[in-house]
């Protein structure tokens, strides 16, 4: 492949990245309570390591 034709390849796979990343960012805004729950799961006092962790310092 010339150089011109590896620029070619190059230019569609950063699209493709840029185009997945931004699919990616719609979806986790749609299900942003979702996300953020799971993300903020462990300073929820049910969370399984919480608990363990409870259970220990007794």
């Amino acid at each position: 492949m010339s150089f011109w034709e590896h620029l070619d390849v190059l230019r569609a796979s950063l699209i493709k990245i840029a185009i997945a990343t931004v699919l990616c960012g719609i979806v986790a805004f749609l299900f942003k309570e979702e996300v953020f729950s799971v993300i903020l799961a462990p300073k929820s006092d049910t969370f399984i390591t919480y608990r363990l962790f409870s259970h220990i310092a007794e």
